[in-house]
């Protein structure tokens, strides 16, 4: 067995000095554990978390996959700021309170059944909650996200939210007070409820969600745009009515923006035409200047005979209206007329 297949399991489940140095090598860390700021023990098998302590610059831990019944040894990790240990055995949130950098924890996958209101008073900075797939069913187990007030991203999906009603409370009366805990969650951007009863209980439940959290921009796995944020709006001032004016509204305004848009690229082109009839106006004229400075060239340039003198024109002319015999005769020949 290689060693990066030694790595793979861990020896009874159990994370030791060794193993932790290795991995680190393995992975390209730092043999000095506390220059480490990322540790994966992720898929290893791990039945327990211990050892860590001199990991003190821990950020981002990998647990996820193994067989952790609890979350302990931690405490030395005052720097956390991300932990991944979905898909364990974990029955309690705990041994994490003291991460105050923690802004990221995914516990999904697991057996809780109560969220507790340390998490929110103590990891103040805690901005993504991902409890998917855990036992989370009454009112009370979930009361205390009212404390998580920076969230911003909370998947509550595949739980069993609310099979469970109090005696003393109706189920309106639940279902308003879970409304009402939405609400103070002031930052919240993504939440997940599929997979829960109480989306049944929910009248609209789209609608009333959406109402409630204004800063949302995605329910489920569908973004809200603006157009159904206005419709919801509507809805919520008077009902259903007014969301079909708002509707026609959207509808309007959407087609004068159409309108606006064509205007505009008709200008474009009609722009476009212009400059290029200009352009070719430009090209014309510069082509005609250059025919007419030939010309003025042409006229410029004198020719053989205006180069002449006028004795030598007068001579050219003389020598023109001669007669053959009147040549002969000027150049001292006989003439062939001579009577001897």
């Amino acid at each position: 067995m290689s060693r990066n297949e030694d790595l793979d399991r861990l020896p009874n489940g159990k994370i030791t000095n060794d193993y932790l140095r290795r991995l680190c090598k393995s992975k390209g860390g730092y043999m000095t554990e506390k220059l480490n700021e990322k540790l994966y023990l992720q898929h290893k098998g791990v039945t327990k978390i211990e050892n860590l302590d001199k990991f003190t610059g821990v950020k981002v831990l990998w647990l996820e996959s193994n067989a952790v019944n609890k979350i302990e040894g931690l405490e030395c990790l005052k720097e956390l700021a991300c932990l991944y240990i979905h898909q364990n055995c974990i029955e309690h949130i705990e041994g994490i309170f003291h991460c105050e950098q923690l802004h990221t924890l995914n516990i999904s996958e697991n057996f809780i059944s109560h969220i507790p209101e340390e998490l929110g008073k103590y990891c103040t900075n805690l901005q993504t909650l991902d409890l998917n797939s855990n036992q989370l069913r009454t009112l009370d187990s979930v009361k205390a996200l009212r404390y998580c007030s920076k969230l911003s991203i909370l998947d509550l999906s595949k739980n069993k939210l609310f099979d469970t009603i109090p005696e003393n409370m109706t189920q309106e009366q639940v279902i308003e007070e879970f409304l009402a805990i939405l609400k103070s969650l002031t930052e919240l951007k993504l939440l997940r409820l599929e997979g829960n009863p109480l989306v049944r209980m929910i009248p609209n439940y789209r609608k009333e969600i959406i109402s409630q959290i204004p800063s949302l921009n995605y329910l489920d796995n569908m973004p809200i745009f603006e157009d159904e944020r206005r419709t919801v709006d509507a809805w919520k001032r008077g009902g259903v009515e007014e969301e079909r004016e708002e509707r026609k509204r959207i509808a309007q305004e959407k087609k004068e923006k159409e309108r606006k848009n064509f205007e505009a690229f008709e200008r474009l082109v009609e722009n476009a035409r212009k400059q290029a009839q200009q352009t070719e106006k430009s090209i014309d004229d510069s082509e005609n200047e250059t025919n007419v400075d030939e010309q003025v060239e042409e006229f410029k340039t004198p020719d053989a005979t205006a180069l002449m003198t006028s004795s030598e024109t007068n001579q050219i002319s003389t020598n023109t209206e001669k007669t053959p015999v009147d040549v002969a005769v000027s150049n001292g020949e006989e003439s062939l007329f001579d009577i001897e």
